[in-house]
């Protein structure tokens, strides 16, 4: 009896060896395919992020070259990881800079891509969501010396104020151009009849 014992706690003992070194194995190794899975996915969505912007910065700066009305429509996708799109101009340099806020494993960060063209956009979150997207990029009126270029991606040409395409709004000095509301005081019109150098009005 006492042998028997001895021979089950020697069982018990080798299984819990096993399963120690198994764990030991198996664990360290399971992290590491995880870990290494979502760099290759971090990997190939920064490669599709940067796809899309060079593609649409070229076609930005290819339209701002040839002006208005000039329009052209590409098909890129962007993936799950995009958080938000958006564009602004540096004051110091005037270059403009398309931005998207990428979510990653180790916070969000943002990705600039600058560019000459004189760019406009608004970005719901219906339009940054993950798929193909058809992007028109439109040479709008000329402010500044520059045609303003239009970046859309929505299915929708009207501007968030109820404006639709090509027309001027009925509340502000604004121009409603391929979704988006441009300074346009001078042909808009301004109350006061004195439109800023930045398209509103005095």
């Amino acid at each position: 009896m006492h042998m028997k014992r001895n021979k089950l706690a020697q069982i018990a003992l080798e299984y819990m060896m096993i399963t120690g070194i198994i764990s030991i194995i198996v664990i360290p190794t399971t992290f590491l395919f995880f870990s290494y899975a979502s760099e290759s996915v971090e990997r190939i969505d920064k490669a599709q992020i940067d796809k899309f912007a060079t593609e649409v910065i070229t076609t930005a700066e290819t339209v701002s070259y040839l002006g208005s009305p000039s329009r052209i429509v590409i098909k890129e996708q962007l993936p799950s990881s995009v958080e938000s799109i958006s564009v602004n101009q540096d004051p110091a340099s005037g270059k403009y800079f398309l931005n998207i806020d990428v979510r990653t494993r180790e916070g969000v960060f943002n990705l600039s891509y600058p560019t000459e063209a004189n760019i406009k956009g608004l970005f719901e979150a219906e339009d940054v969501a993950a798929g193909i997207k058809m992007v028109r990029v439109e040479a709008g009126p000329v402010i500044g010396g520059s045609p303003t270029v239009t970046v859309n991606l929505g299915e929708d040409v009207t501007c968030n104020d109820g404006t639709v395409h090509n027309m001027c709004s009925t509340t502000k000095p604004l121009f409603c151009f391929n979704n988006v509301l441009i300074d346009h005081c001078e042909d808009c019109g301004c109350s006061s009849g004195t439109c800023q150098a930045d398209g509103t009005c005095q």
